[in-house]
């Protein structure tokens, strides 16, 4: 570990479970379970790890070490919290429903959108304009609401489509006289 110059430690609650087999790192808590693949983001191992009763990381860069706390400091929060993310259906007619799996959206067009939602994520409906999304990993999370966002995208001149709840979308101006 000598080229490693840069340490982080990242503190393992009792309700966490880290384990780490063939380059992949398995975090379980009490929300669920999630891996993280290091081989596959980190192929020229610039990065070394130490596993105790903390999580130990040696970097030859103080970015490439704040970067992966940052990464597994989100990953324990999520088996332990969870993330959640609001989606807002905004249009005249637009709805949202889910029946066991699949949203149901009416977006405007002549027949209902389909989305299943993938392992590892459940969502529900408080009221017919409002999809929330809930999950223990953020990334995966987060590239559904896009997935799901980019069904309907946001209008640019007026307020409708699928928008993230407490976002803010500047609106163009129309053609004026």
């Amino acid at each position: 570990m000598s080229r490693h110059t840069c340490y982080r430690s990242i503190h393992i609650p009792d309700t966490v479970h880290i384990s780490y087999t063939n380059g992949e790192f398995h975090l379980q808590g009490p929300l669920g379970g999630v891996s993280l693949d290091i081989a596959h983001m980190d192929p020229k191992a610039m990065v070394a790890w130490r596993l105790r009763t903390s999580l130990e990381i040696y970097a030859a860069h103080p970015r490439l070490a704040g970067l992966w706390a940052g990464r597994f400091q989100s990953l324990i929060h999520g088996v332990i919290r969870g993330y959640s993310v609001t989606l807002m259906v905004k249009g005249i007619g637009y709805r949202v429903r889910i029946h066991r799996n699949d949203v149901y959206f009416k977006l405007g067009i002549s027949h209902d959108i389909i989305y299943r939602i993938p392992k590892g994520l459940c969502g529900y409906t408080p009221d017919a304009s409002t999809l929330v999304l809930f999950g223990v990993d953020p990334a995966h999370m987060n590239q559904v609401a896009a997935h799901i966002i980019a069904l309907r995208p946001p209008s640019v001149y007026q307020t409708r489509g699928l928008y993230r709840h407490h976002r803010v979308y500047p609106l163009k101006v129309g053609k004026r006289k």
